[in-house]
């Protein structure tokens, strides 16, 4: 026989012996190709705070069922998308819907998100004043620049009675109506607000930012936004990927009992609450 033969002789003999395993091993690879000692294997992109705990204790629960997570940590709010489309992680889960609609708009990514797991506070924070009414005429304050935050911060600013805008889906600084203290408001880079709050008279940021740069959204802020479903933190895919297996334990998993414990156990005192009943 020739060794050509024999080796397709061993090949089909595998598949004869392991029809189950080989079939299961094809089809979960095909959500990243990546195997793990002997485990599906997939990688996840998230938000370290707190984005990374809720992630692990969700990976925890996978691994009970056969699978592997790794948690892969950005500190952007573009590259997690990026990453997704591109196929250098598997799912992302650091932002919620308003701020995905923008960016598939944006970018005409092919992606989809499955399940609402938690929401952060956007909160109005100073270090020149203690409340609302010692803002001054003229104070500058600085907001998120990308269109679902900035939309969602020149609400809050208007909720708060600083400024009123027009009633439309997505606000820009020249949609405020009336500003009585004649505010500079200042569009900038999410990440880089906590930079800002030495310079500025107050800045509108993002929960998970203001967490991971020391502050506490219901202790350090000046004002605080009520919670708000249509913020809230999901689960990203990509489209092709949406109805596969290990997709979806990942999906119930966030959604699960142990999930909505670690949020009220440890995260519902900064003002973070699940958005998954």
């Amino acid at each position: 026989m020739k060794i050509r033969d024999k080796i397709l002789w061993v090949v089909i003999a595998f598949f004869l012996v392991f029809p189950a395993a080989s079939e299961a091993a094809v089809a979960e690879a095909a959500v990243g190709d990546r195997l793990d000692e002997g485990k599906i294997k997939i990688v996840v992109g998230v938000s370290a705070v707190p984005h990374a705990g809720i992630m692990k204790v969700a990976g925890e629960i996978l691994g009970r069922e056969g699978y592997n997570v790794e948690i892969k940590v950005f500190n952007d709010y573009v590259m997690p998308n990026v990453a997704l489309a591109d196929g250098s992680i598997d799912a992302n889960f650091f932002a919620h819907v308003p701020y995905l609609i923008d960016s598939i708009a944006q970018m005409r990514y092919d992606l989809t998100w499955l399940v609402r797991v938690h929401v952060e506070p956007m909160a109005i924070y100073s270090r020149r004043v203690r409340s609302l009414g010692g803002l001054p005429n003229g104070a500058t304050v600085v907001i998120p620049d990308s269109v679902s935050n900035r939309t969602r911060a020149l609400r809050l600013l208007a909720r708060v009675g600083l400024i009123k805008v027009k009633d439309k889906p997505n606000l820009n600084i020249s949609d405020i109506t009336e500003n009585p203290k004649d505010l500079k408001i200042i569009r900038t880079s999410p990440y880089l607000i906590p930079g800002s709050l030495s310079g500025a008279d107050a800045v509108v940021m993002n929960g998970n930012i203001a967490i991971q740069s020391g502050l506490h959204p219901m202790l350090d802020s000046i004002a605080v936004e009520v919670k708000d479903d249509r913020y809230a933190n999901v689960l990203v895919v990509r489209v092709t990927d949406m109805n596969k297996p290990v997709i979806r334990a990942l999906a119930a998993a966030l959604n699960s009992p142990e999930v909505r414990g670690y949020i009220e156990n440890n995260l519902a005192p900064l003002g973070i609450r699940a958005s998954f009943f």
